[in-house]
């Protein structure tokens, strides 16, 4: 019998990948739409975040994918909550809401970041 598994390791491997390429880029969009929205170049926006603006021109391409503490940085820069920039819907190719169970606790822990940003300033 023929063993299955790295086939299988791979296939999801693939998968996670192109999940993390889809979200980063999608994490980038809504970024980059909230600094228009708020009139801010990359330059006002990196150092109102402390981040080169490299980092945030990178992070809006989708090719980075910032550091939680830096998306903290980069929503308090922004005047908004971090789940306003977390893209809500991303499963391999096809775009499916999170569930109920997953986005609460995306939402406990980007509260817990954000509190403890909150204290540091």
């Amino acid at each position: 019998m023929v063993d299955r598994e790295p086939d299988v390791l791979e296939k999801h491997r693939a998968v996670r990948s192109a999940e993390e390429d889809e979200f980063t880029r999608r994490l980038g969009q809504n970024i980059r739409q909230r600094r228009d929205a708020e009139g801010l170049t990359q330059d006002e926006l990196a150092s109102q975040a402390a981040l080169s603006r490299g980092s945030i021109a990178n992070i809006e391409r989708g090719t980075q994918s910032p550091q939680l503490y830096s998306l903290v940085l980069i929503a308090r820069a922004l005047s908004c909550r971090l789940t306003d920039l977390v893209p809500e819907t991303v499963v391999g190719a096809e775009a499916l809401p999170l569930s109920i169970e997953s986005r609460a606790a995306v939402e406990r822990v980007l509260q817990r970041s954000h509190r403890r940003v909150a204290t540091k300033s």
